[in-house]
């Protein structure tokens, strides 16, 4: 594998939690980050080939990574989902590849197995991970001797994550590699590509169906590029004395809206049902539900059913 990197970081962040509403046993990645709550004390980091473990105080953090050219450098960390999704959505900035001890360690000894930081290093046969977190649980405002003791905490979960590093890279296959950075891109940068071709293939065919399910309902030609639409709201209450039980006010259609191919069918086949009710005769007029473009109300539309033939009074 063509190193695209120059230099590879090891680092852990330690951040604020609260094991009774603010954690992340009880909340998504994203939803905890993204929390106004959100606050990191530090982080603790070394560079690969390097002995020297460094503490980075959470004043000093931003100042910090403006200064590391990311386009050369890689970042490894375990279950680096958190850890860089931090660097990237609270300051700013993305590492031109990712390792994750988490995934390399899960691809090599399956998802059946704990493989947290503590029961990684129990089985390289590495230090015990710490218990110093547990000592900032709900604390908003940590001291310098509760912070000393986490930055140490912090310090040693880096010195396990390259150690296992180190063991898990030797014979993974690079492919393997690739594939870890373009997931947790995936999820730390979204991305949407589309088929422009393929789109445009959809689109007239979509086109083609709507045509005829419009030509089946007898509307003319163009109706659909308008959109169906309500009677304008200062009729709506006239409307609903005239009907009685419809005593609501039913919110309106913009005239851009599409009528959507699912509507269309069932729309199609409400018809049908009341054409079969009448026997092809003359009805005075009909309700006919039908699903709503912007909520998941229900709008009514009147048809008045002559023959073969329909007529749409409008939208109430």
């Amino acid at each position: 594998m063509s190193c695209p990197f120059k230099q590879v970081m090891v680092l852990d962040f330690e951040t604020y939690w609260d094991s009774q509403s603010y954690t992340l046993s009880k909340m998504t990645t994203e939803e905890y980050i993204r929390d106004p709550r959100f606050k990191a004390w530090g982080m603790a980091y070394k560079f690969l080939g390097e002995d020297t473990i460094r503490w980075v105080h959470r004043s000093d953090l931003q100042g910090f990574f403006d200064k590391v050219d990311w386009t050369t450098t890689a970042v490894v960390a375990h279950n680096s989902m958190f850890d860089i999704s931090i660097l990237a959505w609270i300051y700013g900035h993305v590492p031109c590849f990712i390792f994750d001890t988490l995934s390399m360690a899960r691809a090599l000894h399956g998802v059946e197995v704990g493989n947290s930081l503590a029961k990684l290093a129990a089985r390289f046969n590495l230090p015990p991970k710490g218990k110093a977190l547990y000592s900032t649980d709900g604390k908003t405002v940590l001291s310098h001797a509760v912070e000393e003791e986490l930055a140490e905490y912090c310090k040693h979960d880096v010195f396990l994550c390259d150690a296992i590093f180190k063991e898990l890279v030797r014979d993974f296959p690079k492919d393997e590699l690739r594939l870890i950075d373009m997931t947790q891109r995936m999820f730390i940068q979204p991305r949407l590509v589309l088929d422009a071709e393929l789109l445009t293939e959809v689109i007239t065919e979509e086109k083609i169906k709507r045509e005829g399910l419009l030509s089946k309902l007898g509307l003319q030609k163009n109706f659909h590029r308008s959109g169906i639409w309500c009677r304008p709201k200062r009729s709506v209450n006239k409307q609903a004395k005239k009907h009685g039980p419809l005593r609501r006010q039913m919110p309106s259609f913009s005239r851009s809206s599409m009528v959507t191919m699912r509507r269309l069918r069932f729309f199609v086949r409400r018809v049908s049902q009341l054409k079969a009710r009448s026997n092809g005769r003359a009805r005075k007029g009909s309700w006919i539900f039908l699903p709503g473009v912007r909520s998941l109300s229900r709008y009514l539309i009147t048809a008045r059913i002559q023959g073969d033939g329909l007529r749409l009074k409008g939208l109430v």
